[in-house]
């Protein structure tokens, strides 16, 4: 049986009239038998080849599709390649387990318009890294919110809440507010023309409450996080525009 068995090799070849190509060979077992040393050196060499290949890595894109400077930057670069399939991965994790996909979609698309301006594998690393983990955050993060329904409104208020190094980091999302001073006819709504608050606060613990020595809160600020709800006193203040007062927040499930 094994005389009469079939072994497929594919392997990438060069040549000037087509740089890079497969081929396929198929040969019996009884032939591979009888000229093992020869078949395995050339498929070690067949496969270091591959792994070599920047368009043999599998990024969160078709490399074979890549047009911009950015995009050829990252196919051509193995530790680039690898960090983009990182969060390529963390990203897909973020949409299916986090309450608000709509909420990582909208960040996302902001995070990518700063991205694409990056022009060096150290700077576009460092980007890579940072964004997978944040995103690598939101798997055991819980969510509270001030509206009610499953998607995320950026009108209004969201917190994050997370431990990081076993500190409690609170992040402060939405409560966007249109832009005073521009002619109404001729503004975008958002997420153009506007101002929206996005706050990482780290948390301390204080009795049954939690408070921050972040600047931007004020003196009686306080987080009271229950398994249902989370409790704000106080305020916080993003920028110029908008912030977050106090209130209620209901935890938003998964389900």
């Amino acid at each position: 049986m094994l005389l009469r068995s079939y072994i497929v090799i594919t392997y990438r070849t060069h040549s000037r009239l087509n740089s890079d190509h497969w081929v396929v060979k198929f040969i019996t077992a009884h032939y591979f038998l009888e000229h093992e040393r020869f078949l395995m050196r050339h498929l070690l060499v067949a496969a270091s080849l591959l792994l070599l290949s920047p368009l043999s890595m599998a990024a969160s894109f078709d490399c074979a599709k890549a047009t911009t400077p950015l995009e050829k930057l990252i196919c051509n670069t193995p530790e680039l390649n690898e960090e983009d399939t990182r969060l390529g991965e963390a990203y897909s994790t973020a949409i299916k387990t986090f309450p608000f996909p709509s909420l990582i979609k909208e960040e996302q698309k902001g995070w990518l318009s700063g991205f694409r301006q990056c022009a060096t594998v150290v700077k576009c690393g460092a980007m890579l890294k940072q964004r997978t983990k944040e995103l690598s955050t939101y798997k055991n993060a819980s969510v509270y919110a001030d509206y009610e329904g499953k998607k995320f409104s950026p009108q209004q208020g969201t917190i994050i809440i997370w431990e990081q190094e076993g500190n409690k980091i609170a992040r402060l999302f939405g409560n966007w507010m249109p832009d005073g001073y521009m002619d109404p006819n001729k503004m975008k709504g958002y997420p153009f023309d506007g101002f929206i608050c996005d706050s990482e606060i780290p948390l301390l613990k204080k009795g049954s409450l939690y408070i921050t020595k972040d600047g931007n809160a004020s003196d009686d600020f306080s987080l009271n996080i229950e398994a249902s709800k989370v409790v704000m006193k106080g305020s916080v203040m993003c920028n110029a525009r908008c912030g977050f007062g106090p209130g209620v927040y209901k935890k938003v499930s998964t389900n």
